[in-house]
């Protein structure tokens, strides 16, 4: 079938790879491409009956989950629009960011429900660690939407908010096409497939995020999230990395850096880790030796890459040797 949305392009995925795992938080809590799937789908019928039409605006804000992910999957599958807000960043900018792009519907969670709520957005929230969504989400049907095939290219697929050199947050907003473009080109020089297992270091309101979340999720790999939170334990990080048996990673240069000064990453642990891909910042050349000389010996893989946010996370690469 040709590719014109990332709805049908995710579920093609789903159905080649129905029971490979397409995220894993902790060893016993994993979910299939099939049960992302039709996660994804219930949640676009819940956006459905709450109005949302074809290029309407989500937020999402919410820690990473199972339904995070399903409510991003959701809303391609309907032709939303989503846009990932940083659910605690200063609120100032957070309410210049819901000002802004007017979503219909918030998928949050306690700690952004109380924030918003004194302010007229006139948006719906959705709690997402709510048990009773849990509940509605069970009389939706799960099956693939007859809406997706209705979704063209050049229809926005999510706005991603930038720092704006002015002080006032920036959305780019990124097309199915454009996207679809970064997922063909990451398969094809990354080597994303299954039995990859990608780690998800990135918050998903960064830019970042979108070449973990599109690159994994869109090729049969696993995407393997972690929280902000467990970064300030390097030592446990790196024993769940090992446990998950990560094979790829791709981060800003200052958390490697981070990672090596601590001793985290040195020789003879995260063995299995094939390529480590850094963007987003510059890398000054003596801590990157270190790195090199880290992981040299295990012959893997080193990748600089470089791109705005208007040009879909990603443009260009460079290999290390």
């Amino acid at each position: 079938m040709y590719l014109y949305n990332l709805g049908i392009a995710f579920e093609n995925t789903a159905d080649k790879f129905q029971n490979h795992p397409a995220l894993i938080f902790e060893i016993g809590e994993s979910y299939s491409y099939d049960e992302l799937n039709r996660r994804a789908n219930r949640i676009a019928r819940l956006l459905l009956e709450n109005g949302i039409k074809k290029q309407d605006v989500v937020c999402i804000s919410s820690v990473k989950s199972m339904d995070t992910f399903a409510t991003i999957l959701g809303c391609l599958k309907i032709g939303a629009i989503y846009s990932v807000v940083d659910r605690q960043g200063p609120s100032e900018r957070l309410l210049k960011i819901l000002n802004n792009c007017m979503p219909r519907v918030i998928f949050a969670d306690d700690v952004l429900e109380e924030l918003v709520q004194p302010f007229d957005l006139q948006a719906k929230l959705i709690n997402l660690s709510n048990k009773k969504l849990e509940a509605t989400l069970l009389h939706f049907d799960d099956s693939n939407l007859k809406e997706t095939s209705e979704i063209v290219g050049t229809d926005a697929a999510y706005i991603m908010y930038t720092s704006g050199s002015t002080g006032f947050p920036k959305g780019a907003v990124m097309t199915h096409a454009s996207v679809l473009n970064l997922i063909e080109w990451s398969i094809d020089l990354f080597k994303f497939e299954p039995g990859t297992v990608h780690t998800n270091v990135n918050p998903l309101f960064f830019d970042n995020s979108v070449f973990d979340l599109y690159s994994a999720l869109f090729s049969g790999a696993t995407l393997a999230p972690f929280d902000r939170s467990i970064l300030a334990r390097p030592k446990e990080f790196v024993q769940r990395l090992e446990e998950l048996r990560c094979t790829s990673w791709f981060s800003v240069p200052s958390l490697l850096i981070y990672m090596t000064t601590l001793g985290a990453f040195s020789e003879g642990n995260v063995r299995q880790l094939r390529q480590i891909i850094f963007g987003g910042e510059g890398y000054p050349k003596s801590k990157l030796k270190i790195l090199y000389d880290i992981f040299v010996k295990t012959e893997t893989e080193l990748t600089n890459v470089y791109g705005p946010t208007e040009c879909t996370c990603i443009c260009s690469a460079h290999r290390i040797t």
